[in-house]
């Protein structure tokens, strides 16, 4: 230590005050002469001039792990969120599908069966109580892919059905049909007349059994059977 140096002691206790800018011009010229070759009051300084950690205040590392937490906890809840919203969206479709897009068979008796001069084939089918209430249908026809059947396909939808039910009374509601000449001939060459929908499959001809002749009245009936179908009843 040079002469004129301060005793590490002495600078020890000069150091709050050195820090906080308290000691003269004088004093902060040694202090500072002092610390340029001690460690020891040089660790002192660095010890002093470190942040206080108050008691019961958390680190920096709890605060990160606190907002850790927290960001996936938010995460999990916007993932349980996203999925009640799906859930509820699937459950949505379903129910539409199940209501209005499903289509459900009819249960018919066919009536009037008759071969036409002309060759062609005139029948009706009778829709069962309260289907033959129902107004708003689907409907397709032809032949299959790979099925020599003539296919009628006729539907409804619950939501429908519903209606009919709260509706009039029994209409004794058909549907007549004529199926022209040529589309007999395929049929009769190796395949039936049917109606299908989904598991309900009824024939209507078989292709092959020999057909009564129409009366004039279904011969003028079939004149006024619009294409595919007309209702009658």
């Amino acid at each position: 230590m040079k002469p004129h140096d301060l005793p590490c002691c002495i600078v020890e206790d000069l150091l709050p005050n050195y820090i906080e800018h308290l000691t003269s011009q004088d004093s902060d010229e040694k202090i500072k002469s002092h610390l340029n070759h001690c460690e020891h009051c040089q660790k002192k300084l660095l010890q002093l001039q470190a942040p206080i950690q108050p008691v019961g205040e958390p680190s920096l590392n709890t605060d990160a792990a606190a907002v850790a937490f927290f960001r996936k906890a938010k995460r999990k809840t916007l993932r349980q969120i996203w999925c009640s919203v799906g859930i509820t969206l699937l459950v949505c479709a379903l129910t539409v599908y199940a209501v209005i897009l499903h289509q459900l068979p009819f249960h018919f008796t066919v009536e009037n069966l008759y071969r036409l001069s002309d060759g062609s084939i005139y029948f009706e089918l009778q829709a069962v109580a309260p289907e033959s209430n129902i107004s708003s249908i689907s409907y397709h026809d032809g032949f299959g892919h790979n099925d020599s059947d003539y296919s009628i396909h006729m539907g409804y939808s619950l939501y429908t059905l519903l209606q009919a039910k709260s509706g009039a009374k029994d209409t004794e509601k058909r549907y007549a049909f004529t199926i022209p000449t040529e589309i007999v001939n395929q049929i009769s060459s190796s395949g039936q007349l049917v109606y299908r929908q989904s598991q309900e499959t009824l024939v209507i001809w078989d292709g092959e059994c020999t057909l009564p002749a129409a009366p004039e009245s279904i011969e003028l009936q079939a004149s006024a059977t619009a294409s595919p179908f007309s209702v009658i009843g």
